[in-house]
């Protein structure tokens, strides 16, 4: 979405919302492939679907983060040592991994306990993030200054459309039973482990949390169900919410693709010249870096799961099961 100065209005053209439109059903049949097959997947399709959407979300955290040293670089003088020590993009970018690790990962075990109503939120959101960002952008174009337009409805939008999604979230959690727990027992071997077939001792133990995870809420929203329906109701929206957090940022990237050009452009001054900004070339440097990153989730998540196995032969019980059994 290409935001002109003065103007209130998205310039973008058929051929955006239909590039928005692939790219955002192509992760809902990602991650949908990923939940049908979760329970029988191996470590290596994990880490590199992992890897994948980390790619993809860490480009919108690094740009929110860009903007931030922008600002605090107003303060600097251009000619400066300060000013010249800190014109690199290494470590927010760094910073912008590892939150889209956390985030990506949280989304993944998330996404195999969706049910029917999760997926119907999913394509809502799809459907109204566009709508949310030319709204972000009305407002963007008055409240912010131009340098950080754009970087004002990345975060507006984001923040749209979460509303949006609690919206949702709140028509359908008034509309669905609560949850009722006769026996905590019972209520474990009710969930599933959604990894149990896995070849994976990492992926098993990391189920089997979920599923002990799953089975404390359970208990909780039944108990506050009981004592207030408001507060049930509450809290089942900020759950539904916090497990569609990692899609949203993702719809986001899919909304401004220009995010992940800048991330391999030198940082750009507040004031400087349009044309030295259009004369900006990437730099090798920074896309060695984003390659190093993008196979890193995969080495980490290999490294992890042989050292399970490792662990599980040498004590002869998981830690997931040795922590659900305590």
């Amino acid at each position: 979405m290409e935001l002109l100065p003065g103007n209130t209005k998205p310039k973008a053209d058929a051929r955006f919302y239909i590039r928005y439109a692939i790219s955002a059903l192509a992760l809902l049949a990602v991650l949908f492939c990923f939940a049908k097959f979760a329970s029988t997947m191996s470590i290596i399709v994990f880490a590199f679907v992992l890897a994948l959407l980390t790619a993809i979300a860490t480009p919108t955290f690094a740009y929110v983060l860009f903007a931030s040293k922008l600002h605090d670089r107003t303060l600097l003088s251009e000619t400066g040592y300060i000013a010249k020590i800190t014109r690199g993009k290494i470590l927010r970018i760094l910073v912008s991994f590892v939150l889209s690790v956390f985030a990506m990962a949280s989304l993944l075990l998330s996404v195999v306990r969706w049910g029917q109503s999760e997926w119907v939120i999913a394509i809502v959101g799809v459907i109204i993030c566009p709508f949310a960002f030319m709204l972000a952008n009305k407002i963007s174009a008055h409240e912010f200054r131009l340098v950080f337009e754009k970087t004002g409805t990345l975060l507006l939008g984001g923040l749209l459309l979460m509303a949006a999604l609690g919206i949702a979230s709140a028509v359908v959690v008034a509309n669905t039973a609560a949850p009722q727990v006769n026996s905590v027992l019972e209520c474990f071997l009710a969930h599933e482990n959604p990894f149990g077939e896995s070849s994976s001792t990492l992926l098993t133990d990391a189920g089997l949390v979920t599923t002990y995870t799953d089975t404390v809420m359970s208990c909780l929203l039944s108990h506050i169900a009981d004592a207030s329906w408001s507060g049930y109701v509450g809290l089942q929206i900020a759950l539904l919410v916090c497990s569609l957090g990692g899609f949203v940022n993702l719809l986001c990237t899919c909304m401004m693709p220009d995010c992940v050009i800048e991330l391999f452009l030198p940082l750009a001054d507040v004031g400087e010249p349009e044309e030295r900004i259009q004369q900006r070339k990437l730099q090798p440097g920074l896309i060695a870096l984003a390659a190093i990153l993008a196979v890193a989730p995969i080495a980490a998540a290999l490294w992890a799961d042989a050292k399970a196995k490792e662990i599980e032969s040498i004590d002869g019980v998981s830690q997931g099961k040795q922590l659900v059994r305590d």
